[in-house]
């Protein structure tokens, strides 16, 4: 995980960057075009390291630092466009799918939010070979297609939700919520992950790493009406006079944890199971 920030008036234009490996972080700062100074320190655990980096990293935040070049899906959108077939095919070999069109971006790059199907009608595929950082989430609702992702090296998102798009995260990556892939036309791929929650329903996942629960929405319906009882629009009472089961439907589930309160709260309920 990296946070790199900068601050900038009319007397100084200077950077604040941390870096996180396992449990040590790393702080450089100084003058924008120097090599500034660091200082590293260790901690007992990789959670409580990334819970210091954020809370260190908001404190840079309010007092004016900013991320760089910050962009939005839109402005993705007035980057080139080029042929796929342009690149070097190791960048790409692991495409299950036809594709043509791809933006290409090689410098480090932070969005607010990635949603993968704002970018459908326009691209095939989006590659990233550099260090992705994502304010919100990553993002596909769409379960029948999507633009694939693929990024090289490191990515820090709040969360991950992956439908029909093929995703491929070659770097560490540091999901602070969770990540959910759900129906079964997409793929997650993540090589080494550090997350709270992991959840799936019907879906292809090869997530690796370090995920601190699990579940299968199908095979776990049970626990997630048990805590989110009082959330009736997305559970379905499916009884018949000889047997009663529950069943979640994945579009209203998306859009309820896509809501950041509903999401920590679900972390919680989820955690402590």
């Amino acid at each position: 995980m990296e946070n790199y920030l900068e601050y900038k008036d009319e007397k100084s234009h200077k950077f604040w960057q941390i870096e996180v490996h396992d449990n040590t972080y790393t702080v450089t700062y100084g003058k924008v075009g120097t090599k500034g100074q660091s200082k590293t320190k260790e901690f007992e655990t990789v959670e409580k390291a990334l819970s210091e980096t954020e809370k260190m990293s908001k404190a840079k935040i309010k007092k004016g630092y900013s991320y760089p070049n910050r962009k939005t899906t839109k402005d993705l959108l007035k980057l080139e466009i080029i042929d796929l077939s342009s690149l070097n095919e190791s960048l790409y070999y692991k495409l299950e799918g036809d594709y043509e069109t791809a933006i290409f971006i090689s410098e480090d790059i932070f969005l607010d939010e990635l949603d993968l199907d704002k970018l459908s009608g326009h691209i095939d595929v989006l590659i990233i070979d550099a260090n992705l950082t994502v304010s919100k989430g990553i993002l596909n609702t769409e379960g029948d297609y999507g633009v694939a992702l693929i990024v090289t090296k490191d990515v820090t998102s709040d969360y991950i939700i992956g439908g029909g798009s093929e995703i491929y995260l070659d770097g560490n990556t540091t999901v602070k919520s969770l990540v959910y892939g759900y129906y079964n036309h997409g793929i997650l791929g993540i090589s080494n992950v550090i997350v709270p929650i992991v959840l799936t329903d019907d879906h292809q996942t090869g997530i690796y790493g370090k995920i601190e629960k699990k579940f299968d929405i199908f095979e776990d319906t049970e626990i997630f009406v048990e805590k989110l009882k009082n959330k009736p629009s997305f559970i379905f009472d499916e009884s018949t006079e000889n047997e009663a089961y529950y069943s979640i439907d994945s579009d209203d589930f998306i859009q309820y944890i896509i809501d950041d309160k509903n999401r920590t709260e679900l972390l919680k309920q989820l955690l402590i199971t």
